[in-house]
C-alpha cells in the first residue's frame, strides 16, 4: 500500500526580518573609511565571518572595475530566456505550472529580486525572505525580499558554515541570535560552495 502523502505545515507568514532589525545591521557602504592597515581588512576578508560583508559591499560601490564586472555579469544571466514548464503533459500538472506562472508574475519587482540574488557572485551567497500569503486553503507569495549577509550564518561562529540556514551573532538580538529558521521561508543562493561551505566563494 503505498504511503500518505505527508501534509504540509502551514507557512510562516510573518516578516522575520523587520525595518529594526535592518536599522541595526546597517547597509551604508564605509567599511574601508579611516582604516589605515589595509592588511587587517584582508584579514577580515578571508576570516569568511559576517564582518567581510560591509567591505565586499564596500568594494563593489567604490571600485569601478570590480561593479563593472559584477553588472556585466548578472545583465548577461537575466537577458537569458526563461520559462516554467509543467513536469508532465498531464492536466493536473498543466493546473500547476499555470497557477506557479501566475504566482511569479503577480510578485512585485521580481526582475529586481533576481538581480539582488546574482550578488553572490560577489558575495559567496544571498538570502531572500519569502512572504507568504494564504486565502483560504491557498498559499501564495506576496513578496520576496533580498536581506543583509551579515545577518545569517550556516554554522556556529569559528565552525563550518555546512549546516542550515540560520541567524547570526550580527542580529544582536536573543530572540533572533542563533535560531534556526522555518523551512521554505528563505531562498539561498550559494555561489560556488567549496567542500560544502555554505558562503561560497565572494569575491
Amino acid at each position: 500500500m503505498p504511503e500518505a502523502a505527508a501534509i504540509p505545515k502551514q507557512p510562516v507568514t510573518d516578516e522575520l526580518i523587520t525595518q529594526e532589525v535592518l536599522a541595526r545591521v546597517g547597509t551604508n557602504p564605509t567599511a574601508f573609511s579611516g582604516a589605515d592597515n589595509p592588511s587587517a581588512a584582508w584579514r577580515l576578508m578571508l576570516s569568511d565571518t559576517p564582518g567581510a560583508y560591509p567591505l565586499y559591499r564596500d568594494l563593489e560601490e567604490k571600485d569601478g572595475q570590480i561593479s563593472s564586472a559584477l553588472e556585466t555579469r548578472k545583465e548577461g544571466v537575466l537577458r537569458r530566456e526563461r520559462k516554467l514548464v509543467a513536469v508532465s503533459s498531464s492536466a493536473a500538472d498543466e493546473r500547476r505550472a499555470g497557477f506557479a506562472r501566475e504566482v511569479l508574475a503577480a510578485i512585485p519587482n521580481f526582475e529586481n529580486i533576481l538581480y539582488e540574488l546574482l550578488d553572490a557572485a560577489g558575495y559567496g551567497f544571498t538570502a531572500a525572505e519569502i512572504l507568504w500569503e494564504q486565502d483560504g486553503s491557498t498559499v501564495f507569495i506576496r513578496d520576496i525580499k533580498a536581506r543583509p549577509q551579515e545577518l545569517f550564518a550556516f554554522g556556529a561562529p569559528g565552525l563550518p558554515q555546512t549546516g542550515p540556514l540560520q541567524f547570526s551573532s550580527v542580529a544582536r538580538s536573543p530572540m533572533l541570535d542563533g535560531r534556526s529558521l522555518p523551512q521554505h521561508k528563505f531562498l539561498v543562493y550559494s555561489f560556488h560552495p567549496r567542500h560544502g561551505n555554505r558562503r561560497g566563494r565572494p569575491l
